[in-house]
């Protein structure tokens, strides 16, 4: 069955090989810009006018010759299946409790730390958002951060009261990166951490916006570029911001997913420039929850975690 454009506006990104907004192009697709990256020629654009198959129009687009190549806004989120975390499911407990669980002797945090603690290191973090007031994260927080949801210089976490994926729960994904950024800190208390707003409080966003992050960190100095979210597909726009990303030296890190099963990872950390990570239980054992194939990289503690959340 076809898939139709409903009545109004349509999201695309595509790469003109010559001017992509010649007015005949534009005329002839009912296409009008909305953003483009920093390469100058991989645009989001929306398309107006009566109700058309989806695969139709990309079809049309990927056979002009004008056009290098085109993809409907593909859809992203965070995992599934949220992993068990006593923080992210139950509120923040205390400090003290935070700096002293298990997963820090695990880790052997304490001898980590003493050769580095992460001074001169910057995390950007595209999730849902950072409470930018807990005071266990604010002296880290960059000032730079960007909201590519809302597009303004506001990536804080708050309730918005809407259920925006129509399941009958509201803000459920909020805090999610409030506990992503807290994770960070414990690991690397002296890096200085991005926030990098690109899913709503129920989880979702689209891959201009994480493409657009992705360039943004890169260009705002980022080192280490964090992605706990997955996409229902490949994308071509991530695919170009991540070689970007690579080839500034920047290491990007992934979820490898919450399918439960031995596969293909999701994306992006199916892409092999990515260290795709996996979580393990208390016991140093795959977490029932956890993706994994000989494409994960790192497996890390992904249980019972306690972290920073948004208050």
């Amino acid at each position: 069955m076809a898939r139709h454009l409903p009545p109004g506006r349509w999201t695309f990104h595509g790469t003109a090989r010559r001017l992509w907004f010649r007015g005949d192009i534009r005329t002839e697709y009912g296409l009008q810009p909305e953003e483009v990256l920093s390469d100058g020629r991989t645009w989001r654009t929306s398309v107006s006018g009566p109700k058309r198959p989806l695969d139709e129009i990309i079809n049309q687009l990927a056979d002009d010759y004008r056009v290098s190549d085109v993809e409907a806004n593909v859809p992203v989120g965070t995992p599934t299946l949220r992993q068990s975390s006593a923080s992210f499911d139950e509120g923040f407990p205390s400090a003290s409790t935070f700096r002293d669980q298990s997963v820090r002797r695990r880790l052997h945090l304490d001898e980590a730390h003493a050769t580095s603690r992460g001074f001169g290191v910057i995390v950007a973090i595209l999730d849902t958002g950072v409470d930018m007031d807990h005071p266990d994260l604010k002296m880290r927080l960059l000032n730079n951060g960007w909201d590519f949801v809302d597009r303004d210089s506001d990536p804080g976490e708050a309730p918005d009261g809407l259920d925006q994926d129509s399941d009958g729960q509201m803000d459920e994904a909020l805090g999610h990166g409030s506990h992503v950024a807290g994770l960070v800190r414990m690991v690397a208390p002296g890096a200085r951490i991005m926030p990098l707003k690109v899913l709503n409080n129920d989880g979702l966003g689209n891959a201009y916006a994480v493409a657009s992050a992705i360039e943004y960190a890169v260009s705002q100095g980022a080192n280490i570029i964090n992605m706990s979210l997955s996409f229902s597909g490949p994308s071509v726009a991530v695919d170009r911001a991540i070689g970007l990303a690579v080839s500034r030296g920047v290491i990007l890190v992934a979820a490898a997913g919450n399918s439960g099963i031995y596969g293909p990872l999701d994306y992006p950390a199916s892409d092999p420039r990515v260290l795709a990570v996996a979580s393990v239980d208390a016991n140093e054992q795959r977490s029932s929850f956890s993706a994994w194939s000989n494409a994960v990289a790192i497996s890390a503690p992904g249980e019972n975690l306690l972290s920073t959340y948004w208050n």
